[in-house]
C-alpha cells in the first residue's frame, strides 16, 4: 500500500534511532540511526519500506527492501537488499521482527528475486548465527561507510539454494576479511595513501 499521510518518515526514522540506541551501548555506532526522515526517504527511494504498528498506530518496527543490481563474485543480477531496520527494545523477543521479515520475503517472491542480502556488525554473533540457521551465508567482509566505527559482514541467501560449496564461501570470506582489514580502518578509512610523483 502507499504510505498513509499519518505515518511520517520522521516517525519511521525515530523507530530506527531508538532501536539503535542499544547497539550504541554495545559499541555499534551506526550512521543510519542518526539520519533524518528525509534522508531515509531518499535512501529507500523506489524501494519498499515495511512498518509494524501497535494498537495506537505507533511505529514499533521497520525494515526496508531495496531492489538493485548486484555485481559481486557471489552474485550478478537483481537482488533484494534488507536494510534500515529496527524494532523498538520493548518489542524485541515478540513476533514483530518475524512477521515483518515474512512480509519482506513475500514481496521478494512476488518480484521473482533469486537472492537476498544484508549486512550486520562483525561482532553481532547472535544475528549471524540465527541467520545461518535459516540458510544465510557469511560471504564477504566490509569496512562500512563514514560514521561507522566497526567492520561488518555481508550475509546472503539464495532462494533456490546456494550454488557454491561451503569451502569456497569460507575461503572467499576470510580472503576478503584479510584484504579489507589490511586496506581499511572501520569507516572505510584507507590505511595507505597513493601518491603519484611526477618527474617534471
Amino acid at each position: 500500500m502507499e504510505k498513509p499521510e499519518w505515518i511520517s518518515w520522521d516517525e519511521i526514522q525515530q523507530c530506527i534511532h531508538d532501536a539503535h540506541l542499544t547497539n550504541n551501548k554495545k559499541g555499534f555506532h551506526q550512521s543510519t540511526g542518526n539520519m533524518t526522515g528525509d534522508e531515509l526517504k531518499s535512501k529507500v527511494c523506489n524501494g519498499f519500506c515495511f512498518v509494524v504498528l501497535d494498537e495506537s498506530n505507533k511505529v514499533i518496527g521497520t525494515m526496508s527492501l531495496i531492489v538493485s543490481k548486484v555485481g559481486f563474485w557471489w552474485y550478478k543480477g537483481m537482488a533484494g537488499y534488507h536494510c534500515y531496520e529496527g524494532v523498538l527494545p520493548a518489542y524485541r523477543g515478540t513476533d514483530v521482527y518475524t512477521e515483518m521479515h515474512k512480509a519482506v520475503i513475500k514481496k521478494e517472491k512476488e518480484l521473482g528475486l533469486k537472492l537476498k542480502w544484508a549486512t550486520t556488525a562483525e561482532s553481532n554473533i547472535i544475528v549471524q548465527k540465527l541467520s545461518q540457521r535459516d540458510g544465510w551465508k557469511k560471504i564477504q567482509y566490509t569496512p562500512n561507510g563514514k560514521g561507522c566505527d566497526y567492520y561488518s559482514v555481508i550475509l546472503a541467501k539464495w532462494m533456490d539454494g546456494c550454488p557454491y560449496s561451503d569451502r569456497t564461501i569460507n575461503f572467499m570470506f576470510y580472503l576478503s576479511r584479510f584484504v579489507i582489514r589490511f586496506l581499511y580502518k572501520p569507516g572505510k578509512i584507507r590505511r595507505f595513501k597513493l601518491r603519484i610523483i611526477s618527474k617534471n
